[in-house]
C-alpha cells in the first residue's frame, strides 16, 4: 500500500542493534520483506528487535521482535501500515488460518477480502486479490508471528470514501498439505477491523462467525459512506455477496 500520493512508491530505513553496533538496511519499492544472512553487520542468533521507519515520515514508524537463526539466512517481513489522512479508512481483516482433516486428505484455510461498493451508475468496484485496487480503494497484505501464531492480514485503504453503500465481505480460499505428519485440525478464526485517521483503536470490530463448511462465504457488514453508518452484520451464506443485494437500505 503507498502513501496515496500520486501512486508513488516509498523507501523505509530500517536498523537493529546488534554486538557490533546499529546497522542499517534500505527497503525499496513496497517490498515487504528483507533476508539478513551471517556476518558481522547482521543479528547476533536469537531474539533481536528491529526498527523500521519510512524516509518521508508518511507511514507509521514499527518495532518488531524477530529471531535469528545460526548458520542460515532469516526472513523479516516488514509491516507497511501508512498513516491514515482526513477523509480515509482502513478496512483490516485478521485472521490465524485453520486446518482440516478428513482421512489422508489435510487442507489448510484462509481469508480473503472483498470490498464492494458503486461509485457510479456504470461502475462497480470489487478490491480484493484479483483486482487490487479501483476508485481509490488499494489491497494490502502482510502477516506475522507472535507467541509461535501466524497471523494473516488484508486491509483495504480507502483515500476518499463516497455517499453510497460499501459491502466488506470475506470469502475462504484452501489448498491440500502434502505433510500430513502429526496434523492436527484447526479452527479458522477471523475478525474485521475499521480504523479511521487520530484513533489508534478501531472505530468498529466485529468477529468472524465459525465457518461449517469450507464453500461457505461471510457476507460481511454494510455501511453507509457519508456517515460511517453501520449495519447489522450479515450471516454466513454460499452464494457469492453482493453489494446491490446484500445491503438493504440503512436508515440513518
Amino acid at each position: 500500500m503507498d502513501d496515496g500520493i500520486n501512486d508513488d512508491y516509498d523507501d523505509y530505513d530500517i536498523s537493529f542493534s546488534n554486538p557490533m553496533g546499529e546497522v542499517f538496511y534500505s527497503l525499496g519499492s513496497q517490498d515487504n520483506s528483507i533476508i539478513l544472512g551471517q556476518g558481522d553487520d547482521v543479528p547476533r542468533v536469537g531474539e533481536n528487535l528491529i526498527h523500521i521507519a519510512s524516509v518521508d515520515g508518511l507511514w507509521h514508524q514499527a518495532e518488531r521482535t524477530f529471531y535469528a537463526l545460526p548458520v542460515q539466512p532469516t526472513l523479516v517481513e516488514i509491516p507497511l501500515i501508512s498513516k491514515l489522512k482526513n477523509g480515509e479508512l482502513a478496512l483490516v481483516l485478521e485472521w490465524q488460518q485453520g486446518t482440516s482433516v478428513n482421512g489422508q486428505d489435510i487442507r489448510q484455510h484462509n481469508l480473503d477480502l472483498h470490498v464492494e461498493f458503486k461509485p457510479s451508475e456504470d461502475v462497480l468496484c470489487t478490491v480484493d486479490t484479483a483486482t487490487r485496487q479501483c476508485n481509490g480503494a488499494k489491497l494490502t497484505a502482510d502477516s506475522q508471528i507472535t507467541n509461535g501464531v501466524l497471523t494473516s492480514i488484508q486491509a483495504v485503504k480507502l483515500s476518499k470514501v463516497g455517499n453510497f453503500d460499501y459491502l466488506i465481505w470475506a470469502s475462504q480460499n484452501k489448498f491440500n498439505l502434502t505433510t500430513i505428519n502429526e496434523t492436527r485440525k484447526k479452527t479458522l478464526f477471523g475478525s474485521l477491523k475499521v480504523y479511521a485517521p487520530h484513533h489508534s483503536e478501531p472505530i468498529f470490530s466485529v468477529n468472524l462467525p465459525l465457518f461449517t463448511n469450507e464453500d461457505q462465504k461471510w457476507a460481511g457488514i454494510c455501511f453507509k459512506g457519508n456517515n460511517f453508518t453501520v449495519s447489522d452484520p450479515n450471516p454466513l451464506t454460499n452464494n457469492r455477496p453482493s453489494v446491490l443485494t446484500d445491503c438493504s437500505p440503512i436508515i440513518l
